[in-house]
């Protein structure tokens, strides 16, 4: 039986995505994986993605690099501020 996570989904292309509402939900692939959220403000523009990610994967070994031991953080780019979260809980992004 699959202990895999159901996480809220989104591209940064809706609208909706910014206050998580009328977003999709989906069922994880891997019982590793882990619910996160990524705002990405570049000048006076917000997005922000939501979805499944896995542990195991290059992308989210390199944000953990970056924020460190904890489940969110931000890093500072020039003109930009990329914001990370991560949870392990049904629908917790």
């Amino acid at each position: 039986m699959s202990c895999a996570l159901e996480c809220k989904t989104c591209q940064q292309d809706n609208p909706d995505c910014l206050l998580a509402d009328n977003v999709e939900i989906r069922q994880c692939e891997n019982d590793n994986d882990r619910c996160f959220t990524w705002f990405d403000r570049t000048g006076s523009g917000i997005s922000v993605q939501r979805d499944c990610i896995s542990t195991d994967t290059a992308d989210y070994k390199m944000i953990k690099r970056l924020i460190g031991t904890k489940d969110s953080g931000c890093v500072k780019r020039i003109n930009g501020l990329d914001c990370f979260t991560f949870c392990s809980l049904n629908k917790c992004n």
